[in-house]
């Protein structure tokens, strides 16, 4: 489980970093491989990562008011962002009345990376990226 979870942390990592790369020179690429040369990303592409965004911040300013001394992990955020993206995907083409089959394969992406991430690093498995 724990190579899954690097593997995968990894490939997220590799995907940000590229996309931010080629932001810089002048192309947009968005979740999961679209490139937006001729048009601008899809409105409700933004949407999705807007509102994952604004999720995520809700649920850590809940959780800091409910206990303001436990600590997370940065994979505890990684995973939360890429549920709370899902959920909010979810609802913005329920709104919108999206249905694309690619759409949804981009959304059950997220949430399967964020549940492997969630069994990959329970305590029994906190130490996936130091050799035992």
């Amino acid at each position: 489980m724990r190579v899954l979870v690097i593997i995968i942390v990894t490939a997220l990592a590799l995907w940000a970093i590229f996309a931010v790369a080629l932001n810089f020179l002048g192309i947009d690429i968005y979740w999961p491989f679209y490139i937006a040369s001729q048009e601008p990303i899809p409105h409700h592409r933004l949407l999705v990562a807007r509102n994952g965004v604004f999720l995520t911040f809700g649920f850590y300013g809940l959780m800091f008011l409910r206990n303001s001394h436990e600590k997370f992990y940065p994979i505890h955020f990684l995973k939360m962002y890429l549920f709370m993206t899902a959920i909010a995907g979810s609802l913005v083409y329920i709104k919108q009345d999206i249905y694309a089959l690619d759409e949804i394969l981009s959304l059950a992406v997220l949430l399967v990376c964020s549940l492997v991430i969630h069994v990959g690093s329970k305590l029994s498995y906190r130490r996936y990226f130091t050799e035992d």
